[in-house]
């Protein structure tokens, strides 16, 4: 199974009721660091400390292939990972970032609200 390029069946009565979602490879350099600070990332949302590390330290601190390699070629051990990481991390992550978001917007309407009241 092709976790990478798997796309939805277009009868698959499924594609209506899910967001599509597809995991995006970066072809950037494994030495290009993270940004520093809050993010929505999913490396960053899985933990936090990984604000302003390498792609390749994220990777091979945390096992899980967040930036896997793509050039010169694909890394077994992290392909061998793609799919715990899709089954198991992204849900989970997901989850956060939804109480995150919900906890944002909750501020910024607060704040909205505050201001109609000056």
């Amino acid at each position: 199974e092709d976790i990478l390029n798997k796309t939805l069946n277009s009868n698959d009565e499924k594609r209506d009721k899910l967001p599509f979602k597809r995991y995006t490879i970066r072809y950037e350099c494994g030495n290009t660091r993270l940004l520093n600070g809050a993010s929505f990332h999913n490396s960053i949302l899985y933990d936090s400390s990984n604000t302003g590390k390498t792609l390749n330290h994220v990777c091979s601190s945390s096992g899980l292939p967040f930036f896997p390699q793509a050039w010169p070629c694909t890394l077994e051990s992290e392909l061998s990972q793609m799919k715990k990481l899709a089954k198991d991390v992204f849900p989970e992550i997901e989850s956060k970032r939804k109480e995150l978001m919900a906890g944002f917007f909750a501020a910024m309407k607060a704040a909205e609200e505050s201001k109609k009241e000056y």
